[in-house]
């Protein structure tokens, strides 16, 4: 009876040190990872954990930012027990790129008495010279 009860102990001792060991592992992935993210002013890029597997989420504003963001995890995902590396998980999302709003153009046309006389407002400096 006392051997079932010191196993017993002893199960549940390592278990809760193996929880331990787990915690501080995600723990120390997210801060190293964050690390990464910070210092390239990535505040769009925001980092799930859960054990070993970190999920970048949030909306980059393009597909190069959001592949920067993706090798900096990728460098600080080493966990610092050999053989264990982090598993990346690309949730995001691309920022819809801003809608350009052109001026709009008139062009007015006079016929008078023997001449036209075009007139009109150009968006561009480009368009006026292929007029000129």
């Amino acid at each position: 009876m006392a051997l079932a009860i010191i196993a017993f102990l002893a199960l549940g001792g390592a278990a809760f040190v193996g929880m331990r060991i787990a915690t501080i592992i995600e723990e120390g992935a997210v801060l190293r990872a964050g690390g990464a993210l910070a210092p390239a002013g990535r505040i769009w890029a925001r980092i799930e954990a859960d054990g070993l597997r970190l999920t970048l989420r949030g909306a980059a504003p393009d597909a190069a930012a959001r592949s920067e963001a993706l090798d900096a995890l990728a460098q600080a995902a080493a966990a610092p027990i050999p053989g264990l590396t982090a598993r990346i998980i690309d949730a995001t999302t691309l920022s819809p790129a801003p809608v350009q709003v052109r001026p709009p153009a008139a062009l007015i046309i006079m016929l008078g008495a023997g001449a036209v006389t075009i007139t009109g407002v150009a968006p561009e400096g480009g368009t006026l010279a292929a007029f000129s």
